[in-house]
């Protein structure tokens, strides 16, 4: 089995990766018209490298204001390459952004409260449960009539 790493590039980033991971998602289609892959490419939390070091998974979170929850969050995203869709992956994406995150949120301005996520890959569409392995709670639907699910961070205050 091919040997993948996780590379956490929170912070600053060279011009270099900027345009590295905005190559990845222009091959693979995945930026709306109306977004700047460059701006979303400096929101990277981690990376996920293949043995050639190249790009086959990204996780971004930026601070938000979730009106409904009277709070911040950092929106969490996250992307794999359709071949390295593999079990345990994605999950293992979510867990390690999360634990990283958590450990640093106290750092960041305005200081959010948890990750909230919007649903759109049609595989994770098709779940029903409440809570899944990801720790994520459903907590209704988007303006896009999407799913939302949040996990809060430890001592969480409202």
């Amino acid at each position: 089995m091919e040997q993948l790493t996780f590379e956490n590039v929170w912070g600053e980033k060279s011009p270099a990766l900027i345009e590295e991971i905005s190559n990845k998602w222009k091959s693979l289609g995945v930026i709306p018209p109306n977004e700047s892959p460059e701006k979303r490419a400096r929101q990277v939390v981690f990376l996920i490298r293949n043995e050639k070091r190249g790009i086959v998974g990204i996780s971004t979170a930026y601070n938000l204001r979730v009106e409904q929850l009277g709070n911040h969050l950092l929106a969490f995203r996250s992307l794999l390459d359709p071949q390295y869709r593999i079990p345990g992956l994605f999950i293992k994406l979510v867990h390690s952004s999360f634990d990283y995150l958590e450990s640093i949120h106290h750092t960041l301005e305005p200081k959010p409260i948890g990750l909230i996520a919007e649903i759109e890959s049609p595989n994770l569409l098709k779940l029903r449960d409440a809570v899944t392995s990801t720790g994520f709670v459903f907590i209704g639907y988007s303006a896009r009539k999407l799913p939302l699910r949040v996990r809060y961070f430890k001592g969480a205050k409202f």
